[in-house]
């Protein structure tokens, strides 16, 4: 819609926020005061406000930046020593990632349907715990003005969410009008939507020990059907414990709720999840979460940890630069990886294109990108790096990562949806990697070996890839299946090739994988999708390569190892399908696998048979012979058009001829009659 929208400009303050204590994964001591500014990320956002004032038609508001990407560092409490949660990843035990089925998943369904029932469409004020925009938590705002101190106090038995950190996402709480101890969850939209609602990740304090609280997050947009009714869990991590995160949750159901909300795109009605939860401890903050949470900060960390890995060693030749920058100031980071010895040798090298995290709740693509780049740096992977490039984006969406979306950037756009024609100025991320792409295919189209994106699956288990099927020819279509398969061969059974597709859908034309392959000439173009839960009950596999302790159990949840482990078997699948030989054998067992279609004849009807020969008698009457000078043509059908006079004229026509009949009808009459009357009497 192209009207000229008015920005307000807020009087925002940036603070700084103490922390009081920060531990790293060596454990390494941090002072205790360590003031934390928004430094440069608040300086190129408010540039960043001030070129979207300029423009006359303004996407992007400026709350919704300061808002969605206020870094704010993860909350402190008094009384407790905070430990960065993305930095203790994992429980060590492992019965903590078991799979978790409901007894009866519609009494369960009945059961939280009636907690909403007696509810309004807009749930209550007063009930109203928390409001992300409205500066948080209501009792605490409620003390701090009643209160003659600036702080004021706050009773400890009060009860109190957090979301404005970086990569959380909770809107609104309600307290339950019907149930104790039930709080109703509103998430957050992607930023300038309304829609998708599915990644949540926030914090709650105060909870009481051995109480059973249920969360409902009763606004959820995304999918009819869910994995949280097949086995998944979500994350919890305690602060007091400080063990990292672990699967918890009873009584999980997704179900479809009676509440339809109204929206400014689409009106329909919401999906709800809910679960219980009991705290084992007092005075403890709880951070629950959908997956395990990967920041745009932890990437800056990681990848300056990298770049230290590859001072360090030689032989490996690693640039980072900026791709470009997003629409929130943000920096898309490009990486190329290769062996710095015979440097002249760089441009017969063939290219390997990798790039994560578009959509930002896809989190464990970050995870496997992380575990690419953690293999591709040690001795093992020397000699793939002496034969590729390897051109990395780590994260495509760095602005809805640290927003706390869902799919969207800060312009509600999904990345993933705009390669066919990306727009510079709202999808500065993709225009750019595709441009960069294209540039490495025009002198060379087969410059480029293999692009893999890596994603994340919501509705499906296992791991799995995408491809492309765009091909006539059978054997083309073959060789692309060659590199999938010899993936799921090597990878332990980790990676499913059962669930691997080969289809281009109308709906995925405007993907990377699809416009990668049709548009820039990219063979060997994929997607690699794992699963948010985990395996089929029957199929986990291992969750690493060598010197990597295998993870034996069926029913259990996918771990950071497994989706790192997808990310290294990816590379080593590389190796493997540089041998001619096992790409013959592939091949013939793809042969197997996918035999020829037969055509089956057609069953035709009398009506169709006759307009086929009635086609056939056409195009031999019309057909020009060569042999001959004489060149036949079927003449013309002649239109009739009725009239009045002409039906006055067949109207007449047909009285005629009754006329006649009649007159012949007559003297037969007449003559059997004297026929029979000559009979009677001779007999008689």
């Amino acid at each position: 819609k192209k009207s000229n929208l008015r920005i307000n400009i807020m009087n925002i303050k940036l603070k700084e926020i103490e922390v009081d204590e920060v531990e790293d994964d060596a454990q390494s001591d941090v002072s205790d005061t360590t003031p934390i500014s928004l430094g440069d990320h608040a300086n190129s956002l408010e540039k960043e406000v001030e070129k979207i004032k300029e423009d006359s038609e303004p996407k992007i508001k400026e709350e919704d930046i300061f808002e969605k990407l206020d870094p704010i560092a993860l909350p402190t409490f008094e009384g407790t020593t905070v430990k960065d949660p993305n930095q203790v990843l994992e429980h060590s035990d492992p019965e903590k990632y078991e799979y978790y089925h409901s007894e009866n998943t519609l009494a369960l369904k009945d059961y939280y349907m009636k907690l909403d029932a007696d509810e309004p469409e807009e749930y209550p004020e007063s009930h109203l715990m928390y409001d992300r925009k409205n500066g948080g938590n209501i009792d605490q705002l409620n003390s701090k003005r009643n209160s003659s101190s600036e702080e004021g106090e706050l009773p400890e038995e009060k009860i109190l969410f957090e979301s404005r950190f970086e990569s959380g996402n909770i809107d609104k709480v309600y307290r339950a009008v019907s149930q104790e101890n039930t709080f109703v969850m509103m998430m957050r939209y992607d930023t300038n939507t309304s829609r998708h609602t599915q990644w949540f990740n926030f914090s709650v304090k105060g909870l009481k020990k051995f109480e059973t609280y249920t969360f409902l997050f009763v606004n959820n947009t995304r999918r009819m059907t869910s994995l949280f009714n097949n086995g998944l869990r979500p994350l919890m991590y305690s602060v007091k414990d400080n063990q990292g995160w672990r699967r918890t949750g009873k009584d999980i159901c997704y179900y479809e709720t009676k509440t339809t909300m109204p929206q400014k795109e689409h009106k329909h009605t919401f999906m709800s999840l809910g679960f219980k939860f009991t705290p084992e401890n007092d005075g403890d903050t709880y951070y629950f979460s959908q997956l395990y949470p990967y920041t745009y900060t932890q990437l800056q960390h990681d990848l300056k940890e990298f770049e230290e890995n590859a001072a360090a060693n030689k032989s490996i030749f690693l640039e980072r630069s900026v791709l470009t920058k997003t629409c929130g100031g943000l920096n898309c980071d490009l990486l190329k990886l290769t062996s710095s010895e015979n440097m002249s040798q760089m441009d017969s090298k063939k290219v390997i294109l990798l790039s994560a995290r578009v959509h930002p709740g896809e989190v464990q693509a970050s995870y496997m990108m992380k575990g690419t780049l953690e293999y591709l740096l040690t001795d093992k992977a020397k000699d793939l790096r002496e034969t590729y490039i390897f051109y990395i984006v780590p994260m495509l969406n760095p602005d809805g990562v640290y927003a706390g979306n869902q799919r969207c950037n800060l312009h509600g756009l999904d990345l993933n949806r705009q390669w066919k024609d990306p727009e510079e100025d709202k999808t500065p991320t993709i225009y750019k990697w595709k441009e960069f792409i294209r540039k490495i295919q025009t002198p060379d189209p087969e410059k480029v070996a293999i692009y893999i994106d890596y994603h994340g699956h919501s509705r499906k288990k296992n791991t799995f890839i995408y491809g492309c099927n765009s091909t006539k020819f059978r054997k083309k279509k073959l060789n692309m299946r060659v590199y999938p398969l010899i993936l799921c061969e090597h990878s332990n059974s980790l990676l499913c090739f059962k669930d691997c597709q080969f289809n281009l859908y109308k709906s995925k034309s405007t993907t990377a994988r699809i416009v990668a392959h049709k548009d820039l000439g990219i063979t060997n173009s994929y997607t690699c999708e794992s699963s948010l839960c985990g395996p089929e009950d029957n199929n986990m596999g291992a969750i690493g390569i060598e010197g990597m302790l295998p993870y034996s159990e069926s029913r259990a949840h996918y771990r950071t190892q497994n989706y790192k482990a997808c990310g290294q078997f990816m590379m080593t699948a590389i190796r493997e399908y540089e041998d001619q030989e096992l790409v013959r054998s592939t091949f013939e067992k793809l042969e197997i696998l996918f035999p020829p279609k037969k055509k089956s004849k057609k069953i035709l009807t009398k009506k169709q048979k006759n307009q086929k020969l009635l086609k056939r008698f056409a195009g031999k009457q019309n057909a020009e012979f060569e042999n001959s000078n004489v060149v036949v043509h079927m003449p013309e059908p002649q239109l009739t058009v009725k009239t009045r006079e002409s039906t006055t004229e067949q109207n007449s026509n047909q009285k005629e001829e009754i006329k006649q009949f009649m007159e012949y009808y007559q003297y037969f009459f007449i003559f059997s009659l004297l026929v029979v009357f000559y009979f009677s009497q001779k007999w008689a």
